[in-house]
């Protein structure tokens, strides 16, 4: 199954890069005429290869949704003249992926062909190189357990965690935050359900893709005590100019970037380095 939600989690930027034509099935000046294949694919390095979600975009002229998973596609992903065959997973979902190793390597080239009855679409990609060294200000936080509600009107926090690294050249860089622990204690605890726990003892915070050179953590952003990985991503160029043509102005809206031919979508890599931190309890 799919390892973690990866950038599948981010709300605009990658689980709805084509905006209006892919998961909005909303009424859109930019629904074709007639159905077209359209491919959201990402490969991360490090990463077991299953992110790729293969959909009908269907004209509002059709009765059916605008937007229908596609099950039966013939997916390979292939480089340096070998080729990985995808697999479907169960459901009715429209995700693919490979069940066994694929490796994502920095400045490697990709290409992908999807084949549905009598269409075919295809796209290239190359990884990006490995972000650069991050240096993170803090590894250990130590903060107070919260029991009851009224305890956080005067609450003092620690400093936020400093994360930075050179961008001279002003590229895209994100995060993604996850806590590590099992079973974690929340920081404020009297948010615990004893039944069903919190929101299933789970934290991932995903950031927007920035251009600067550094970025906080907040600590009041944080809900568990325990260890915590930050996954830092660069972005590589088609994953750019999509983010460029979504964060347009509304008032001038043109059609997302794609980057895959004979259909609609994106099909883009990230390389990733991690850090790591701890929040420990304050005695």
């Amino acid at each position: 199954m799919r390892s973690y939600n990866k950038i599948t989690l981010f709300f605009t930027v990658l689980t709805i890069p084509l905006l209006f034509m892919i998961n909005g099935c909303e009424e859109s000046e930019l629904v074709p005429e007639e159905e077209m294949l359209v491919v959201q694919a990402y490969l991360y390095t490090g990463e077991p290869v299953d992110d790729i979600r293969v959909t009908w975009l269907n004209s509002f002229a059709n009765e059916d949704s605008v937007c229908q998973p596609v099950n039966n596609a013939e997916v390979t992903i292939s480089s340096n003249d070998q080729v990985f065959e995808l697999e479907l997973f169960p459901g009715d979902s429209g995700y693919y992926y490979y069940p066994g190793n694929l490796p994502v390597i920095c400045g490697e080239e990709y290409s992908l062909e999807v084949k549905v009855n009598q269409e075919e679409i295809t796209a290239t990609t190359i990884v990006p190189v490995m972000p650069p060294l991050a240096e993170i200000t803090d590894s250990i936080l130590y903060i107070k357990q919260v029991d009851e509600f009224y305890d956080m009107r005067g609450m003092e926090w620690p400093d936020p965690i400093d994360i930075t690294w050179d961008n001279p050249d002003q590229e895209y860089y994100f995060f993604v935050i996850d806590n590590l622990e099992g079973n974690p204690d929340l920081i404020f605890s009297f948010m615990e359900d004893e039944e069903e726990g919190f929101f299933g003892r789970k934290f991932s915070m995903i950031t927007e893709p920035t251009q600067l050179d550094f970025y906080q953590i907040q600590p009041r952003s944080l809900i568990y005590f325990g260890k915590y990985m930050v996954r830092f991503f660069r972005v590589n160029e088609e994953y750019a100019r999509l983010y460029e043509t979504i964060r347009q102005d509304s008032r001038d809206l043109n059609e997302p970037y794609s980057n895959i031919n004979n259909g609609l979508g994106i099909f883009t890599a990230f390389a990733c380095d991690s850090l790591y931190f701890e929040v420990k309890k304050e005695i």
